[in-house]
């Protein structure tokens, strides 16, 4: 894999609070002889996943990450003068406690030294993680953000690259296109956030005439998915997760265990890859795959929480759909009418159809004649 070095209007923008830099600085002083590092944690402006290697790299210019903090290596992490592995386990825990004050909040990348042993390049091992790790279906976006301090002097001198997923080469940032900035509080920071992401997010999603959805593009496997037996190769990583909560790239019984149910899950991450999911996250919940979120519709955020049926095609699942305006509508659907993610978005499209032209029991029946939903 060679570095490639692009234009400066094509690639993206950084922005990191001045006390993160400050603490990545502390972090390499205070261990001179061992390499360091943390894993990126913030928020992303602009569009994050695309279906096609073309679309990820021509959405560069308009990506911006925002760095909310970085976590550090934890207690258990191996480190020497050329070797560095964090905490994972400990770091995970970490990140699921920042998601639930944050939901917004993503695995941005991560950083570690080389000042112990000088050396100025990633190690060729340092490559290949971290286009595995973008390529792996349990990374949540398509690009992953990697930084190298190459001595004491820290953040000032550090080098910074960006991954691309299904990409055959990395790109290193320009000086000039990562930021020292003054720390904002979350809340401020997420709201402009969203301000910006209303200037550039894409239309919202609607619901058909017949109460259907918009038709989407046949899913399938590219080349520039991570093949489905990685997912399963991913499963004795499970046992390192320190919360309830997993990324669905674990071990998931009923799905990753067979050829059938990891070629389901991949359709299922290709379907909510699509950018009017963008906030919809494939998780592994005590032991059942979930998906969900929030999706922006003609008739406000519509919350959606879908608990996968226990194997590809079965019956046993759950949809939740909820508006997050008044007026407040929410509904539950049972798996023998949702199976699957494709079966998601049809029944959006009919509540959305609902909300924007009933508010009666009986209109409901009459519109959909669906038995099975239930206003609460």
């Amino acid at each position: 894999m060679n570095v490639t070095m692009r234009v400066k209007h094509a690639l993206p923008q950084v922005l990191v609070p001045q006390d993160v830099a400050e603490k990545f600085d502390a972090e390499i002083v205070a261990h001179p002889k061992i390499e360091v590092g943390g894993k990126w944690v913030g928020f992303i402006v602009g569009l994050s996943k695309y279906d096609r290697l073309e679309e990820r790299l021509a959405g560069l210019a308009d990506l911006k990450f925002v760095v909310f903090d970085f976590i550090e290596d934890g207690p258990e992490a191996k480190r020497t003068a050329t070797y560095h592995i964090g905490d994972r386990r400990w770091q995970e825990s970490c990140f699921r406690r920042l998601e639930e004050r944050y939901p917004e909040i993503e695995n941005l990348g991560s950083w570690h030294s080389h000042h112990p042993n000088r050396s100025v390049d990633l190690s060729d091992g340092d490559i290949r993680g971290y286009q595995q790790t973008v390529d792996s279906p349990g990374h949540n976006h398509d690009y992953f953000f990697a930084s190298l301090a190459v001595n004491i002097s820290g953040f000032s001198t550090a080098r910074h690259y960006l991954f691309v997923r299904g990409g055959d080469r990395y790109f290193e940032l320009p000086r000039d296109h990562v930021h020292v900035v003054a720390r904002a509080e979350p809340e401020i920071m997420i709201a402009r956030l969203r301000n910006d992401a209303k200037e550039k997010k894409p239309e919202a999603v609607t619901g058909g005439s017949d109460g259907s959805m918009p038709a989407e593009e046949a899913p399938g496997v590219t080349s520039e998915r991570t093949p489905a037996h990685d997912v399963e190769n991913r499963r004795a990583e499970a046992g390192k997760d320190g919360g309830s909560e997993q990324r669905a790239s674990l071990g998931i019984a009923g799905w990753t265990e067979s050829p059938k149910g990891r070629e389901a899950l991949i359709r299922e991450q290709d379907r909510i890859r699509r950018p009017e999911f963008a906030s919809i996250r494939l998780v592994v919940v005590r032991n059942r795959l979930v998906a969900r979120g929030l999706v922006e519709t003609t008739t406000g955020p519509v919350t959606v929480s879908f608990l996968y049926p226990t194997g590809a095609g079965l019956a046993d699942g759950l949809l939740k759909l909820g508006t997050t305006v008044s007026p407040v509508v929410e509904v539950t659907l049972p798996g023998d009418l949702v199976r699957d993610f494709a079966d998601v978005k049809t029944e959006l499209g009919k509540f959305i159809e609902y909300v924007t032209r009933g508010t009666g029991r009986s209109k409901l029946l009459r519109g959909f004649a669906l038995r099975s939903w239930v206003t609460r």
